[in-house]
């Protein structure tokens, strides 16, 4: 490809990109408006989760029916090795320069430990016996729907007990019309997202480790860490909702995506090429994990996060 095109393809990216921050604001404003309504963990951990994690749910289903299962695994899992340390880094910074205070997890957050919790154990089972199957697939999918479902419970029973204030009907409009703007961007954005990263990296001679781990990641993820900050940076409590979104995204990938391989991967994959991305995944799950439990980011905890992230992606290129 000539210099000409190479220009092409960078430029288009940053016209993608501009677009992900145009999103960011109508996501960012429906998701306050639903927080009010609905809670923090339907709001963020569902509705913005779902939106955020559109472009790995794109790139997943083009792997599956090209048959490309490394890449599809790697863009599941990878996006876990940006947000649960680069990403809660970077809202705990953001959140502690706006607000001058350290960021303190709020509302209930105990579904999303929860199930993450859940998701974890699951993987280091895949990692022990290297394979993935139907069995596999369905307990993933199973825990994805029970999510679904215990959020919905507790978002229903917030908005009964609100139903009787005159804002809720125009705050659900609203959020709805700047969901649907939100996700139409995000949606058109997104599907020429990976085909232009996949041919900057072939020009670039990029591994397909670091494709698969940490490139695609990386820009599949950069809507979501454009919401985090401005969730971080719009209101107080913003940086908890930035948090659970991101637990909320990628439980998805975690489960309903990755059960999704596994089912199309009929009887078995061996994931012994994929197990180093395994083993990424369950270590920055537990770091998610302790964040939660502690409940509170301070500067120390979120620049030690960031630098954890660039070591991840140092050892992966090393290994």
């Amino acid at each position: 490809m000539s210099g000409m095109g190479l220009a092409y393809l960078a430029l288009e990216i940053a016209i993608i990109l501009v677009a992900f921050r145009v999103a960011a604001e109508f996501i960012t404003s429906a998701t306050n408006d639903l927080e009010d309504i609905f809670g923090q963990g339907f709001a963020a951990g569902i509705v913005l989760g779902i939106i955020e994690a559109l472009p790995e749910t794109i790139v997943v289903i083009i792997a599956i029916t090209q048959r490309s299962y490394d890449i599809a695994i790697g863009a599941a899992l990878g996006g876990n090795i940006v947000l649960f340390s680069f990403g809660i880094g970077m809202v705990g910074l953001v959140y502690m320069r706006k607000w001058h205070t350290p960021l303190v997890m709020k509302d209930d957050y105990e579904v999303e430990f929860r199930f993450l919790t859940l998701s974890t154990l699951v993987f280091v089972i895949i990692a022990l016996y290297e394979q993935l199957n139907i069995f596999v697939g369905a307990v993933l999918v199973l825990l994805y729907i029970a999510y679904l479902l215990k959020r919905y419970s507790k978002a229903h029973d917030m908005f009964v007990k609100n139903e009787g204030e005159e804002t809720i009907k125009a705050g659900i409009f609203h959020a709805s019309a700047y969901i649907l703007i939100g996700f139409l961007i995000v949606l058109v954005a997104s599907a020429p997202l990976v085909g232009d990263i996949s041919q900057i990296a072939s020009i670039i001679q990029i591994p397909a480790l670091w494709l698969s781990l940490v490139i695609i990641p990386i820009v599949s993820d950069l809507g979501e860490n454009i919401n985090g900050y401005r969730l971080a940076n719009g209101r107080r409590g913003g940086g908890s909702t930035a948090i659970v979104s991101f637990i909320g995204s990628k439980l998805e990938n975690n489960t309903l995506l990755l059960g999704l391989i596994c089912v199309f991967a009929l009887p078995n994959l061996p994931i012994s090429n994929a197990l180093p991305e395994f083993i990424s995944v369950i270590a920055v799950n537990l770091i998610a994990l302790l964040v939660m439990k502690r409940g509170k980011l301070n500067y120390i905890t979120s620049a030690s996060l960031i630098v954890l992230y660039f070591l991840v992606i140092a050892i992966s290129f090393i290994a």
